[in-house]
């Protein structure tokens, strides 16, 4: 999640003084949590899979991060083609923050592209999968002079999800990654029409008396916030078996009844839903999310859809923290220890036949 200039609970909420309006440094859903150390090796997953870290040349710069896959899903270059919308004013791109998600497909063989253009039925058919992480309305992008702040309005015209909605149904793949807001209410329109109901806040979870954890949150197995039961979770064998993933601050949402969820909240927790991203007082509305989907899956004719509400977890990248250092957030982090082969997982699903 954010680092705050100060985090403080007040009756029972998050309120985080910090600029008024516009993104803080650290982006959407990332920051070490409370009591972490600011320093992580790479994560071990249960695949031949490794997050390589290797020391910056320059004095006082993150290390570099690589990806490593001992046998990939398909040979170099040849397999499925995965494009990344940064068409849209897209928080998360290819050269990016989610560079090392990229990184990862094309370690286990998908051919990884940046798609720049708007989403038509020419633009979309050279594409086996789409990956949209983190679309913005030209409004809330800061880099345009937006803000994080309501109206959050659609990050793609109406053109665009008729557009999409036909590709998927005729077989096409879709990864729709939408963290926290104002992303939900720029992709709300695209998941209605793939049957996801998003919530244009920040989700939480809490302790027995309903005080936040401002904390990222430990989704296992064995407390039923990994579910098992779908390829994404259970992979190939014992060897892509998911058991434990972390997640940093993002949304919970809605599904129809045919989606299987394989992310899920833990049995308390709660959606705060601020007018201005990242500014919480006692008098910021409220949701229950407990047991909310943080990743589910579905068919949509012939093709496919994986909605999630947090992307940080699904790439890798270093925070900056006070009085110098840096803070691992992703899929690197130790405690991330299946993240990798959840997202690899994810894509074999997407490009299945």
């Amino acid at each position: 999640m954010h680092r705050c200039l100060a985090l403080l609970v007040v009756s029972g909420l998050v309120a985080c003084r910090g600029p008024a309006a516009g993104p803080p440094a650290s982006g959407p859903g990332e920051g070490p949590a409370p009591g972490e150390p600011a320093a992580a090796g790479p994560a071990t997953a249960p695949r031949g899979v490794r997050v390589v870290l290797t020391p910056a040349a320059e004095a006082g710069a993150p290390p570099a991060i690589a990806v490593e896959v001992d046998a990939p899903r398909h040979r170099a270059g040849t397999g499925p083609r995965v494009g990344i919308d940064q068409a849209h004013h897209d928080f998360h791109t290819v050269d990016g923050m989610f560079a090392p998600f990229a990184a990862a497909a094309r370690a286990d063989g998908f051919v990884v592209v940046a798609h720049r253009q708007a989403f038509t039925a020419q633009s979309l058919a050279s594409l086996d999968v789409l990956v949209v992480s983190n679309a913005l309305h030209e409004r809330n992008d800061p880099q345009a002079g937006g803000t994080w702040s309501l109206p959050t309005p659609s990050a793609f015209t109406a053109d665009e999800l008729d557009a999409l909605d036909a590709w998927v149904r005729a077989g096409g793949r879709l990864w729709l990654i939408a963290d926290h807001m104002p992303f939900p209410g720029a992709a709300e329109a695209l998941a209605a029409r793939l049957g996801f109901g998003v919530i244009n806040g920040f989700a939480f979870a809490t302790t027995d008396a309903g005080e936040l954890l401002p904390d990222a949150i430990q989704h296992t197995r064995a407390a039923g916030t990994v579910v098992g039961g779908h390829p994404i979770t259970d992979g190939r064998g014992p060897h892509e078996r998911v058991e434990s993933v972390r997640s940093f601050t993002g949304q919970a949402f809605d599904v129809p009844d045919d989606a299987a969820v394989v992310l899920r909240m833990p049995a308390r927790a709660v959606a705060l839903l601020p007018e201005v991203a990242w500014q919480f007082d006692a008098r910021t509305p409220t949701r229950d999310v407990g047991g909310m989907a943080v990743m589910a899956a579905r068919t949509h004719g012939r093709g496919r859809v994986l909605m999630s509400g947090e992307a940080a977890m699904l790439s890798a990248r270093y925070v900056e923290v006070e009085g110098g250092g840096w803070a691992p957030v992703g899929f690197h982090v130790p405690e991330a220890r299946d993240n990798l082969v959840l997202v690899l997982n994810a894509l074999g699903w997407l490009a299945a036949p």
